[in-house]
């Protein structure tokens, strides 16, 4: 017996572990409420394709969830085994993707790579493992056929990779039958610059090699996934007024068209501050604002070079800020909830056709059951199915 004292040791170990695992999820789990949202008017199938993300927290426990119009889901309420697999980390959104696709998907992740979903095919890009400093910067795309389930894999050096030790992808386009790849490059003297590389799938090589910047700032890229012509970029400029103290100072926005490759730098008649949210929806630019019950849209089309301004009454949003609000955008609707909420009476949500000043829906989030008011609600991202 005494030559197993170390097996017996491991063994007692790993049992008190999971024993207090589970012992302590439980009690937990006991005090985490469900939420619902309920309608004030409009049509509650707007809210069906909502994820909100978000964290409640309260005396006893803090648990990261997201609610939908169906239901509440709390990673907390995950077995010890669910927590182990990173999938239960993500949204919906990517769970159905896998779910659908788990052959393709075998063995690929979004903390690697990027996927892009149309009607005809799934594209996943990502960097290979095997790259060091030593070796030109490398990209391997994994394309699935949706129709026949044929599976295409291959790699391509990027152009001058070798001046490169660092990429990392931004954004991933496909439009007709040509790949673009947004990315954000690192030289070995810490220089960085913003690419887009533009790769002919059917011959499987880079055709153009497109520099957007090369400027060491933080480039946010836009697309208009169901119409991809243009791809836009915008860039807050900051200046330091002190230590570990920065001021906004501009907003630059620019486009590249993506058949021609040509990068045009962007002058509106607007005023681009920092808390403007950028969208592009059927080649005109938007950007949104909230202030005192009002969303404010402005838009220029990149085509005609048409200006649009106009301003929307969003009365139930009256305690709603440019500072606490979620906002998310899909087609020619935005979905706004306030970020945080204590009360019982819970946090507003909307969803309005911005073109045609409709209210689609008006309604809270609210928790299904008496939860006093020592608890904090907190929503960071909000995501629609398309």
């Amino acid at each position: 017996m005494g030559r197993y004292w170390k097996l017996v040791v491991l063994v007692t170990g790993i049992v008190v572990v999971l024993g207090t695992f589970f012992i302590q999820t439980t009690l937990a789990n006991l005090a985490l409420p469900e939420f619902d949202i309920k309608k004030v008017t409009g049509d509650l199938a707007e809210i069906d394709p909502v994820i909100i993300n978000g964290y409640y927290e309260d005396r006893i426990v803090r648990s990261d969830m997201w609610i939908t119009s169906k239901e509440t889901v709390h990673l907390n309420e995950r077995s010890f085994f669910e927590r182990m697999n990173d999938l239960q980390f993500h949204s919906p959104l990517v769970q159905d993707l896998y779910k659908n696709n788990r052959s393709f998907l075998r063995g690929k992740n979004f903390y690697s790579g990027t996927f892009i979903e149309n009607d005809e095919q799934i594209t996943y890009v990502s960097l290979p493992w095997d790259q060091t400093n030593d070796t030109a910067v490398q990209v391997e795309i994994a394309i699935l056929d949706k129709q026949s389930k044929e599976e295409t894999l291959f790699q391509l050096d990027i152009p001058n990779g070798e001046k490169y030790f660092y990429l990392y992808l931004e954004q991933v386009i496909v439009r007709e039958d040509e790949l673009h790849i947004a990315a954000s490059v690192s030289s070995h003297f810490d220089d960085e610059e913003m690419h887009v590389y533009s790769i002919d799938l059917a011959k499987q090589t880079v055709t153009h090699d497109t520099l957007i910047s090369d400027q060491d700032s933080y480039l946010q890229t836009y697309v208009d996934d169901d119409q991809p012509t243009f791809l836009v970029f915008e860039k807050n400029l900051y200046q330091e007024v002190e230590e570990s103290h920065s001021e906004f100072v501009d907003k630059q926005l620019m486009y590249m068209d993506l058949a021609t490759k040509e990068v045009v730098n962007l002058d509106l008649p607007f005023e681009l501050d920092e808390d403007k949210i950028v969208h592009l929806e059927n080649d005109t630019l938007y950007l949104l604002s909230l202030a005192e019950k009002q969303l404010m849209i402005e838009g220029f089309n990149l085509v005609t070079e048409e200006v649009l301004e106009k301003t929307i009454d969003m009365p139930l949003l009256s305690n709603v800020t440019i500072n606490n609000y979620v906002m998310a955008l899909s087609g020619q609707k935005v979905y706004l909830t306030r970020s945080n909420s204590n009360e019982n009476r819970g946090a507003p949500i909307t969803v309005i056709d911005f073109l045609t000043e409709n209210m689609l829906f008006e309604g809270t989030i609210e928790p299904k059951q008496e939860i006093g008011n020592h608890y904090k609600l907190t929503f960071y991202n909000m995501n629609v199915r398309n």
